[in-house]
This record gives structure tokens, sequence and C-alpha cells, in this order.
């Protein structure tokens, strides 16, 4: 009778130690995606997904209209859908704030800036995503928010530590994205940019 139950444990522990098939494994991953882009915290993470691992992802529509197709984490998923909660889980358990997307070379911050979420870009910065981390484009996340006239934004990263003399591929500074913009909000951004380098020069003095 102990020998029949050793070989019944025996076949669930080998069974066990073989994990999930690949078929398996892009179940529960369909089933994370789907539960991320209705920011269902609860069915979020289902079991054996990797929250820092890199997925083919969907992120939006391009700027042609089509789907947008690139290699991304979760976590630029629950970003760019503004997926807060379940944002917020995957930094919990992880998810690194520094990776990036194939497409822009975005980081989390970037994704966060772009969608134009306050809340969102205080949490990362509240789990120590980089103010200063540039995409492909040499962008740091101020110069995105000053382009798009994000005040509370700007404000948010220079007080973390942004600088306001980065320059991007294009030898522009946040101060000339903002600028170059020329909204009226963006003109209150080039103000508050101008503002910190002016008092950064009267400390030096």
């Amino acid at each position: 009778m102990a020998s029949k139950v050793g070989r019944v444990n025996r076949c669930h522990l080998g069974n066990a130690a073989t994990g999930p098939t690949p078929e398996e494994r892009l179940q529960k991953l369909n089933e994370a995606i789907s539960a991320i882009t209705t920011d269902d915290v609860v069915s979020c993470i289902p079991g054996n997904i990797e929250v820092g691992a890199v997925y083919q992802l969907v992120l939006g529509a391009s700027s042609e209209g089509r789907p947008r197709r690139v290699s991304a984490t979760l976590l630029h998923l629950a970003l760019y859908h503004t997926a807060f909660h379940c944002a917020k889980l995957l930094l919990h358990l992880g998810a690194s704030t520094e990776a990036q997307e194939s497409q822009l070379g975005d980081r989390a911050l970037h994704c966060a800036v772009r969608v134009g979420n306050y809340h969102l870009v205080m949490m990362l910065l509240d789990y120590g995503a980089s103010p200063t981390s540039v995409n492909a484009s040499l962008d740091t996340p101020l110069h995105l928010a000053a382009e798009k006239g994000l005040v509370h934004v700007v404000r948010s990263l220079l007080d973390a530590g942004a600088h306001h003399d980065t320059r991007n591929r294009y030898q522009e500074t946040p101060w000339d994205a903002a600028v170059l913009s020329g909204s009226p909000s963006s003109l209150v951004c080039a103000d508050l940019i101008l503002t910190q380098h002016l008092n950064e020069n009267d400390e030096k003095l």
C-alpha cells in the first residue's frame, strides 16, 4: 500500500515539475492582456506570467491608424491603456520601469506622459522610475511633457530631478520642445523650465 502511495506522490511531483506547456503559457498571457486592458486587477496576473518579460503586444493605433504591434512589457500595456490598478500591481510584483519598448524606445515614464496621465507619472516616480531616462530619440519624459503642455507633470518631473538641459537627437532641450509646440500650456511649461534654469544658476553664484 505504501509503495502505491509513493508511486502516486512521485507521479504528482513529476507532473508539477514539468510546468505549463507553451499553449498554457500563451493562454495565461492572453488572459493577462485581456485583464489589463479592462483594469481588472483581480485577474491581472495569472500564474506563470513573468511581469518583467518582453512580449509581442498591441499598444494602440499607429499614426496611420493601424494596430501598433511592438515588443513591450505588460507594464507598457497597462500604462498605454491607463490601467492604473494593474500597473500598480505589476510594479509591486517587480516590473522594471526602465525596460524599453521596441518602436519608440519608450520607458515607463515616457508611456505615462504620452497618455497624459498625471497619476500614472506620480506612481512611477514613487516606484523609482528615472526622470532622466531617454528613449530612442533621446527624448526625456520632460521633453514629451513640455511639448504636450502638461504643466503639472513638468513641475513634478523637475521636482524629481529631471534635467532641463538634456538635448535629444535633434539637439532640442525640453525648453525648445515647449517653445516649438507653441500652445499656451506648453509656453507655461517653457516658463517653468526657464525658472528652474535660472534658480540653478543663482545657486551656483
